[in-house]
């Protein structure tokens, strides 16, 4: 589904938009009042692969595309498309996966659905209607810097990228340029990364792969997540 904002951000924010759509996701299929018996663990159970991958247990259950509009002054508009995988079987997206780019699979989440997470149908439109409600709550909060803390806190409890290998990629051909640790998220939203020089670099757009131990750096592009 996609959603209309007007938001009260200034251009260097819009970013901030996604990150609170995903959290809100991820928050949503977390909420007890829903009944899903999404699997628990020491950490988050669905967790927020920044800057726009809702996953569970390193499977890919979300992803979040963002587009406006905006000049120097100020954000005039934005379109969230935000697609869940509700009920769908997510053995045929795997294999899109594996025909279209078989050499980067090992660089992007494999898909999962709701569905396949809890044992069973789940209807869409009570969760549609949640998602809506913490969508308006979350996109909200950006709108002063008490509730943008509340958001980057709760973002950092989700992080799956804290403590572990990544590579970034920028650019339509995907070019590697940065690997390292992921040491968080920052005060703006941004993705912090220890270099292996140990500098800690800011990232603020691009794509993010985990790195499995033991795996040289990709040779081929992995398709944006």
């Amino acid at each position: 589904f996609s959603v209309l904002l007007r938001p009260a951000l200034a251009p260097g924010q819009a970013h901030l938009l996604s990150l609170a759509a995903a959290l809100a996701v991820a928050e949503t299929l977390s909420s007890d009042s829903l009944d899903l018996p999404l699997p628990r663990s020491s950490r988050a159970p669905v967790q927020v692969k920044w800057p726009n991958d809702v996953t569970v247990q390193g499977r890919k259950l979300c992803g979040i595309l963002l587009e406006g509009a905006m000049d120097g002054e100020r954000l005039h508009w934005a379109i969230a498309g935000i697609g869940v995988n509700v009920n769908s079987d997510t053995v045929g997206l795997l294999e899109v996966i594996q025909r279209e780019d078989a050499g980067g699979l090992g660089t992007r989440p494999r898909p999962v659905s709701v569905q396949e997470t809890v044992g069973g149908p789940v209807p869409r439109a009570p969760l549609l209607a949640a998602l809506l409600r913490r969508l308006t709550a979350r996109w909200k909060d950006l709108e002063s810097p008490e509730g943008r803390a509340s958001m980057l806190a709760a973002l950092r409890e989700r992080d799956p990228l804290l403590g572990q290998r990544v590579e970034i990629f920028a650019g339509n051909a995907g070019t590697e340029v940065l690997s390292g640790e992921g040491v968080g998220i920052g005060a703006e939203g941004q993705l912090l990364v220890r270099s292996d020089t140990g500098e800690t670099v800011p990232v603020y757009a691009g794509d993010v792969s985990l790195r499995p131990p033991g795996r040289s750096r990709a040779t081929a592009p992995p398709l944006s997540t």
